[in-house]
Formats: C-alpha cells, sequence, structure tokens
C-alpha cells in the first residue's frame, strides 16, 4: 500500500512501466543495427592489407582502383621461406619445379630474377571479401635481399568474387 491506500497504486509501482521496457529494446536493437554498420563502414574506409613477412622493403605500389593495389617488395628470407609463410596464412602456392625441393639450396640460373612460387588466398571481413596473390620470385643479384615478391589485392565489394578459377597475378617475371 502507498500513501492513498488503494491497492492498484501498489501494484502499479512493482511493474516496470511499459515504455520503459520499450525503450530499452529500442536502445538494443539500434546498439546491434549500429554496430554492424560501423563494421562495414569501417571495412569500407580501411580494407584489409594482404598478409606480408617480417623484415620487407616496399619497393613501389601502384593502385588501379579502391581496394585493388599490386605492390613490389624485396624480403631478407629465403624465397621458400616466404612461400611457406604464405602457406601458412592460409595461402595455396605452386612452386616451380626444383626450386624449393632441398632445403638451402637454390638452384643455379642464370637470369637475374626466376620464379619460385604463385601464392593466392582470401580473406572475409565486415560483409566484403578479399582476393590477394603473391608472386614469389628468387633474386640472384642481390645476396642481401634474395627475395622479391609482387603482391596483388582486389576487394570484392559486391559479391564474393571468382571462387572456382584464380587468376595468376599480373606482374608475373
Amino acid at each position: 500500500m502507498n500513501n492513498s491506500g488503494s491497492p492498484d497504486d501498489a501494484d502499479q509501482a512493482k511493474r516496470p512501466p511499459f515504455l520503459l521496457i520499450a525503450l530499452l529494446i529500442a536502445f538494443g536493437l539500434a546498439l546491434i543495427v549500429g554496430f554492424n554498420i560501423l563494421r562495414v563502414l569501417y571495412g569500407v574506409i580501411a580494407p584489409p592489407l594482404p598478409p606480408l613477412p617480417d623484415r620487407v622493403t616496399q619497393i613501389s605500389h601502384e593502385s588501379e582502383a579502391y581496394g585493388a593495389d599490386i605492390w613490389s617488395y624485396t624480403a631478407v628470407d629465403d624465397p621458400c621461406a616466404v612461400a611457406t609463410f604464405y602457406e601458412a596464412q592460409g595461402g595455396t602456392c605452386e612452386y616451380t619445379p626444383l626450386q624449393c625441393s632441398e632445403p638451402g639450396s637454390a638452384p643455379f640460373s642464370e637470369l637475374a630474377q626466376s620464379t619460385v612460387a604463385r601464392c593466392h588466398g582470401n580473406v572475409a571481413f565486415s560483409i566484403f571479401n578479399m582476393q590477394w596473390w603473391a608472386l614469389v620470385l628468387r633474386n640472384n643479384d642481390t645476396p642481401n635481399t634474395p627475395t622479391t615478391i609482387n603482391l596483388e589485392r582486389e576487394v570484392f565489394w559486391i559479391g564474393t568474387g571468382p571462387r572456382a578459377a584464380t587468376p595468376a597475378p599480373s606482374g608475373s617475371g
């Protein structure tokens, strides 16, 4: 009972008001929708970069369109170790025969650069999908940086992009 003495007033004081429950539900829905919108906006503003091993130096960068980029790097690691890195990142690599057959030995090649592996993979983020391609090359001319990596990325803003056939990177050598 309250000050007026009416039992109906006591029942209403125990029940939360309908408006308060509706506001809590609306606030919860706004949080869920707002979080999803922020996640999509963050994905558009800052799409992820393809995987990149440590100790690399960027040589060049070209942007064909927003989310479609081509980089070139040199690395101090062995090219076979770089290809193994890309496989560890969820990529699939196709190796050139005899390039990584014996650990620590590089086959003799008269070319300044020779292809060691072609790797590719994809990353799903927010509601988008990104595919990347890496061409791992052996530098025979520079012993301090024995590896060149030509790395491409394409973000598919609508849909998931091609799944069956993965094209080879355009910067092949």
